[in-house]
C-alpha cells in the first residue's frame, strides 16, 4: 500500500463514461498486489466457525491513467446509471477474423503440458493452435530455468499499438496449463489466478484429477477435447462469459445468496428433510431462482465449498442443458428464450474438487413449478393479489421465477432409484405444506422479497424511540470537524443491534432522500451475501448486474485492500491522515471507503459508492447525486440495522444436519 500526502489524487474506478473524483490519499496506482497467495482458503458455505474469506476473495479496483480534477456541481438527478453503459459485453466465439480476436478485452485459454489446444473463449481452433504453441514455450522456459523456484505467473506489458498495459497470469496446473491475457491494468494477478482456479476447478468437476492424469500420463499428446462435452464447452463458455463481464454475483461478493425466509418456516423445512436420510444421500440442496439457496441437508462436520456449489448452479442456471425453449413464452422476455425445465429427472455425475477431487458425486437434480393454478387455489393464494404486490421491473411473472430444484448427491452411481423417491417427497412435502409453500412463494413474487427501495424508503419511528438508551448523534456535511470518524470507531466488531447509533441529520429533506440506487450486503461468517431486487430497473438485466457489480468489485477491492494493510483513516478538520498499524491502534475498528465517479453522459451526475465493514457484516451502497459522506453513513447504518433483524431469515445459519 502506498501512503501519500494530502494532495494526491485517487486515480479510482473508470469506465468510457465515467470520471473519478479526487477523494483519499489511497493511491491505488502504486498499490502492491502482485504478491501469491497460494493457500487459498475454503470459503464453507455453512461452516460453524468459517475463516475470513477476505484474502481468497480480494477483488481489484479499475485504474485510470486520466484524472479530471474539475467537477460540475449538477442538481439534476436524472442519472442513465445504471440503465445505460456504452462498454459491449464479452461473449465466447470461433471466429477466424484475427482482427476481432485482438480487438477483445480478456482472453481465457486452456491448453496441455504439450502444447495441445484444449479451450479458448475466442477464436476459431487455427487461430489458437498458433498460440497454444507459443503459450507452452513460455511456460516450459521458465519452468526448467528456474532452478525449482516458483513457476511463471504474471508478465505485465504495453500494448505497442494502444500504448494501454497488458497482463498475462499463467496457472500451472500440468498436465493442464491455463492462461488470461486483459488488455487493461482493470484486473490485479490475484483475481486473474483466482479466475483460472474456478475455471481448472470445473475442468476437474467435469473430468477429475486421477482420470486426467491417468490419461496424459500414458498419451502426452492426448488431445483433452476429445473428452469434453457440448455440455462441458457450454459451461466453459457461460463461466468465462460471467468473469469477463463481472456477472457472478457469488464470485465478486464472495458468497452465495439465499432466499428469504421466516426462520420458524425453515426450519419446519428442516424438521421435515431430516426424515428423509439415507445411507445413499451425503447431501441435499433445495434451490429457488437465481441461484438462491433454500436450504441445505448435510452430514455433520461436513460442508460444500461455496467454488463447487458456484460451479454446480453455473452448469444448471447459465447453460441450456436443464432447460427448453418455450414457444409460447411471452414473446417480451427475450432474454429467456430456454426455460428451466420441470417435473423431469437428471442424473448428472460430478466431481466437486474442493470436497474430493478425485471422484465424481451422482447428482438427481429435479425442478418444480409452484405457479400452478391448482396449488395456489389449494393454499388459497390469489395471483393477481400477489402480482399487484409485485410492483417491479425483475420479470417475477416468468415461468423461472416460480420454480424450485431439488438437488440430492450420492457418491454410488446406482442408488437412483431412491433418490427419485426421496427427490419426489420433498416435492410433496413443499408443495402440499401450506405454510412453507405460502412462504417461499411471498418471497419469491410476493412481499418477502428483499426490494431495495422497501428497505431504504422505510420511514419507521425508530429515531422517536424513548424505550432504548442510545445518544443521538448530530450529523453534518464532510466538513463538520471529525463526527464522521468518531461515529466510525464507536461501531466495535461487538456491536449489538441495540448499540447502533440513532443518526438524526441537520438536512430537514434527507428523509425524503432517495438517492440510494442499490446496495449488497455479505456476511463474513456464513459466507452468503444479499444482492436486492429493485422496483425501477431489473437487476437481472446483464447490462445493469454488470454495472452494479463492477462498482461493487471496486467497492470491496478498496475495502479489503485497506483492512489488510492495517492502515486506519482518520479525519479531523478536513484534513486526512493515514497511520501504520501499531500497538496503539485498534485494529478492530470498522473501516469506511467513500468514493464517488462523474456521469460525463447524464448531465456530470454524480455516481457514488460507499463501504464499510460492521462487525461481520460487509455493507455496499450506491448512490447519486448530492450525496455526502454522513448522509450515505446514515442509510449504511440503516440497511445494516435491517441486516442485523433479519439475519436468521436472509441467511442460511446451519441447514438441516444428519
Amino acid at each position: 500500500m502506498s501512503l501519500t500526502d494530502s494532495k494526491s489524487r485517487n486515480v479510482g474506478i473508470m469506465f468510457k463514461e465515467l470520471r473519478t473524483l479526487p477523494m483519499s490519499t489511497i493511491s491505488l496506482e502504486n498499490s502492491s498486489l502482485s504478491h501469491t497467495n497460494n493457500n487459498i482458503q475454503n470459503d464453507d458455505i455453512l461452516s460453524i466457525n468459517p475463516a475470513d474469506d477476505t484474502e481468497s476473495t480480494i477483488i481489484s479496483p479499475f485504474i485510470s491513467h486520466h484524472i479530471d480534477d474539475e467537477y460540475n456541481d449538477q442538481r439534476n438527478n436524472n442519472t442513465g446509471f445504471p440503465f445505460q453503459f456504452e462498454e459491449n459485453l464479452e461473449y465466447s466465439d470461433d471466429c477466424e477474423d484475427t482482427k476481432k480476436f485482438f480487438n477483445h478485452k480478456q482472453h481465457f485459454f486452456i491448453l496441455s503440458s504439450a502444447g495441445k489446444p484444449i479451450y479458448s473463449m475466442h477464436g476459431s481452433y487455427d487461430i489458437f493452435v498458433v498460440y497454444s504453441g507459443i503459450i507452452q514455450t513460455i511456460v516450459s522456459f521458465f519452468k526448467y530455468s528456474s532452478k525449482n523456484e516458483e513457476n511463471i505467473k504474471l508478465i505485465e506489458s504495453i500494448d505497442e499499438l494502444t500504448g494501454k498495459p497488458i497482463k498475462f497470469v499463467f496457472l500451472d496446473k500440468s498436465p493442464i496449463i491455463l492462461m488470461s491475457i486483459v488488455q487493461s491494468n482493470k484486473s490485479t494477478q490475484i483475481e486473474l489466478y483466482q479466475q483460472l482456479d474456478f475455471i481448472y476447478s470445473f475442468i476437474l468437476s467435469a473430468l477429475s484429477k486421477p482420470y486426467i492424469d491417468k490419461i496424459f500420463n500414458k498419451y502426452a499428446n492426448f488431445d483433452l477435447r476429445n473428452l469434453l462435452g457440448k455440455t462441458d464447452v457450454s459451461t466453459l463458455d457461460s463461466i468465462c462469459e460471467d468473469l469477463a463481464n463481472n456477472l457472478n454475483i457469488s464470485q465478486i461478493m464472495g458468497g452465495l445468496q439465499c432466499l428469504r425466509m421466516h426462520l420458524s418456516i425453515r426450519t419446519r423445512l428442516e424438521k421435515k428433510l431430516i426424515k428423509f436420510k439415507s445411507d445413499n444421500l451425503l447431501y441435499g440442496l433445495i434451490i429457488g431462482p437465481n441461484e438462491k439457496l433454500i436450504s441445505i441437508m448435510r452430514p455433520k462436520r461436513h460442508t460444500l465449498h461455496t467454488s463447487d456449489l458456484m460451479i454446480l448452479f453455473e452448469m444448471i442456471f447459465n447453460t441450456n442443458t436443464f432447460k427448453y425453449k418455450n414457444d409460447n413464452e411471452n414473446k417480451k422476455f427475450e432474454e429467456n428464450e430456454m426455460n428451466i425445465v420441470t417435473n423431469e429427472t437428471f442424473w448428472v455425475p460430478i466431481c466437486l474438487p474442493k470436497f474430493n477431487a478425485t471422484g465424481h458425486l451422482y447428482n438427481h437434480i429435479q425442478f418444480f413449478q409452484l405457479n400452478d393454478e391448482r396449488l395456489l387455489k389449494l393454499h388459497d393464494i390469489n395471483y393477481e393479489n400477489s402480482m399487484n404486490n409485485n410492483n417491479n421491473n425483475n420479470k417475477s411473472t416468468d415461468s423461472d421465477n416460480t420454480k424450485i430444484g431439488i438437488i440430492l448427491m450420492s457418491p454410488y452411481k446406482d442408488s437412483f432409484n431412491e433418490l427419485r423417491k426421496i427427490s419426489n417427497e420433498i416435492a410433496k412435502t413443499i408443495l402440499f405444506d401450506g405454510k412453507i409453500f405460502t412462504d417461499i412463494w411471498n418471497s419469491l413474487v410476493g412481499n418477502g422479497r428483499v426490494v431495495v427501495e422497501k428497505i431504504v424508503n422505510n420511514h419507521s419511528n425508530d429515531n422517536n424511540n424513548n424505550n432504548n438508551d442510545i445518544n443521538n448523534v448530530t450529523t453534518g456535511t464532510a466538513t463538520d470537524g471529525n463526527t464522521f470518524s468518531l461515529l466510525i470507531n464507536r461501531l466495535s466488531l461487538n456491536s449489538k443491534l441495540n448499540d447502533i447509533p440513532i443518526i438524526q441529520s441537520n438536512n430537514d429533506n434527507l428523509i425524503n432522500w432517495n438517492g440510494i440506487i442499490h446496495f449488497c450486503v455479505k456476511s463474513k461468517k456464513s459466507v452468503q451475501c444479499i444482492f436486492p431486487e429493485s422496483n425501477k430497473f431489473n437487476i437481472h438485466n446483464k447490462e445493469i448486474k454488470r454495472n452494479l457489480l463492477k462498482v461493487y468489485k471496486y467497492l470491496r477491492h478498496r475495502l479489503n485492500i485497506i483492512w489488510n494493510d492495517s492502515l486506519y483513516m482518520d479525519s479531523y478538520n478536513n484534513e486526512t491522515s493515514m497511520i501504520e498499524n501499531n500497538e496503539n491502534i485498534n485494529i478492530d475498528s470498522n473501516t469506511v471507503v467513500y468514493e464517488d465517479w462523474i456521469d460525463k453522459n447524464h448531465y456530470n451526475e454524480r455516481i457514488v459508492g460507499f463501504a464499510s465493514k460492521f462487525g461481520n457484516f460487509e455493507v455496499f451502497i450506491i448512490g447519486k447525486g448530492d450525496i455526502t459522506e454522513n448522509e450515505m453513513l446514515i442509510q449504511g447504518l440503516k440497511i445494516i440495522k435491517w441486516v442485523r433483524k433479519q439475519e436468521s431469515r436472509i441467511f442460511i445459519s446451519t441447514g438441516c444436519i444428519f
